[in-house]
């Protein structure tokens, strides 16, 4: 990849150099500059079409994108809605910096937490602080992981069990976090790094694991026959991963589907392993019918554009030598003197930041296009059609020859240097579209699954054994077979000796037996549940 850059940034310093050879500016401008300093004019225009938003603005004229980001995701929020506080509460404030720990919690409308407290103490210190040898720390966190997947007893795992009994007070918390409605998480950087993409994320750290530990509970109350209260657990893990979920990025979407993804597996840990009654798993399955849609993943393309419009403009505020520095943390900048002293001479004469900024608003603009498509090919062709303009972009800003030739034809420089700068930047910034979709396709076929397995379950526990065919589940056990979101067909299901296969043919639409990640297969791509099930 650095490689690469190399010859990217390459090109592109030689298209500057020639525009301030050929510009007007000169050592005298440099003087009378200097006799008459004025408050330097922001570098981009403050519109639709370039900044996208135009206010507030900070003190140096240039939109103020974190205070934007912030307004976004906090509205309607409140200290008494927001998971994230009680998560916070849960697993203390270790995880912020200490600078602007109480600046983050003020933000979130609570009195500073104390350093320390009752707070969550992850298993890895729990025993350690036994002093137990390394083989019997090794077993341990085994007997761990066990504990998540399977149902279980204290007097098989005692050492979970008095561990789970220690964070008592704080798992209670993780579970009344399920039920708020909103996520939010101040966003908060310093001066020195484009503010949102730098942010820091200290609550969102803590999620997956709030997750594992309430399906540990839930597993331990399954081993001990209290069905119903193991089914609470698990309804938490769904409802958990629906509240990060309102969270504004992609990292807070696709946290919360790996969370949804953690619940669903211990649905059908219950489904197999616990001696559910039939009126249990119409119950339960009519729990999962009430929980509300996982938001969408191109609502978050918002937060999205921000963190490259702040980029940009960071980059235009900073002045030549922090884009010089950025370019050294790609691994491209090999003779930094130089680079910097180009960026010096021609930078800010050679790069139209309006350019930049109008360029990835209007790549964004496809992006939520394509976003906002159903599931299935068309969708996939918007995506594909944009990650192939994305790669023609860098091909021609690596292109040396065809950069040089179109300085030397009518075109003016600055847009040619303009646009291969901009053409880097959308590369570097824009997300892996397809695997950011495909995930939430995923999880909703997760979710089109999961009531699946409890009416199977219902089955089991009416007939004795599972059906032969999965259409015979309806209307008594289901309403109807729920349709594959990847082709509009019913899913998919084969009895086998020990349990059955449920699956949905996934990204590639084709059907291959449920084999997929589930099944340790690299070569497809199926999405499926098995029983029994299988560790996710």
């Amino acid at each position: 990849m650095h490689k690469s850059f190399d010859c990217s940034f390459g090109g592109i310093f030689i298209a500057m150099l020639f525009v301030a050879l050929t510009s007007t500016w000169t050592a005298a401008d440099e003087v009378t500059e200097a006799k008459q300093p004025a408050a330097p004019k922001p570098l981009v225009t403050i519109s639709k079409e370039t900044t996208y938003y135009t206010e507030p603005l900070r003190p140096d004229g240039y939109v103020d994108y974190m205070a934007v980001a912030n307004a976004l995701a906090s509205e309607g929020v409140t200290p008494e809605n927001n998971a994230a506080v009680l998560l916070l509460k849960a697993f203390g404030p270790a995880e912020i910096g200490k600078e602007i720990r109480d600046q983050f919690q003020e933000k979130m409308g609570i009195d500073p937490l104390p350093d320390e407290g009752n707070y969550f103490v992850p298993f890895e210190e729990f025993v350690e602080a036994k002093g137990l040898k390394r083989k019997a720390q090794n077993k341990a966190k085994d007997d761990w992981d066990h504990c998540v997947s399977h149902p279980w007893k204290t007097k098989r795992y005692p050492l979970v069990a008095e561990w789970l009994t220690q964070n008592e007070h704080p798992i209670s918390l993780m579970a009344d976090a399920s039920r708020c409605s909103r996520y939010y998480s101040p966003g908060i950087a310093g001066d020195d790094e484009p503010q949102v993409v730098c942010m820091i994320l200290p609550v969102i750290v803590h999620t997956r694991t709030a997750a594992r530990v309430l399906l540990c509970r839930a597993m331990l109350q399954a081993g001990n026959g209290e069905i119903d209260e193991a089914w609470n657990d698990v309804l938490a893990v769904h409802r958990l991963a629906r509240s990060i979920g309102t969270g504004p990025t992609l990292i807070d979407g696709l946290v919360a589907i790996a969370i949804d993804a953690i619940a669903s597996q211990g649905t059908a840990t219950l489904a197999y392993h616990a001696p559910l009654t039939k009126e249990q798993a119409t119950r339960f399955a009519g729990d999962l019918e009430k929980l509300p849609p996982m938001p969408e993943m191109v609502g978050r393309l918002k937060a999205e554009r921000i963190m490259f419009l702040d980029a940009i403009s960071h980059f235009a505020r900073k002045g030549p030598n922090e884009f010089a520095r950025s370019i050294d943390g790609l691994g491209v900048g090999n003779d930094r003197p130089m680079l910097a002293k180009i960026f010096e001479r021609a930078g800010f004469r050679a790069i139209d930041w309006d350019v930049i900024l109008r360029m990835g608003n209007q790549c964004y603009d496809r992006l939520e296009a394509a976003g906002s498509m159903p599931p299935g090919p068309k969708r996939k062709a918007a995506f594909n059609k944009l990650d192939e303009d994305l790669n023609a972009r860098m091909q021609n800003a690596k292109d040396l020859k065809k950069l040089t030739l179109s300085l030397l034809a009518a075109k003016p420089p600055r847009k040619i240097v303009s646009e291969s700068v901009g053409n880097i930047m959308l590369a570097l910034f824009f997300p892996a579209l397809n695997a950011v979709f495909d995930a939430e396709t995923r999880d909703l076929a997760n979710s089109r699954m999961e009531p699946v397995v409890l009416a199977l379950s219902a089955y089991r526990a009416a007939e004795g054994e599972y059906p032969k065919k999965l259409d015979v589940l309806a209307p008594e056990f289901l309403a109807a077979i729920p349709r594959d979101p990847y082709i509009g067909e019913p899913i998919r299901y084969k009895r086998t000796r020990k349990g059955y296969v449920l699956y949905c043919v996934g990204p590639d639409g084709e059907d291959n037996g449920g084999r997929g990640r589930m099944s340790d297969s690299h070569e497809h791509d199926d999405i499926a549940f098995f029983a029994p099930p299988k560790k996710r």
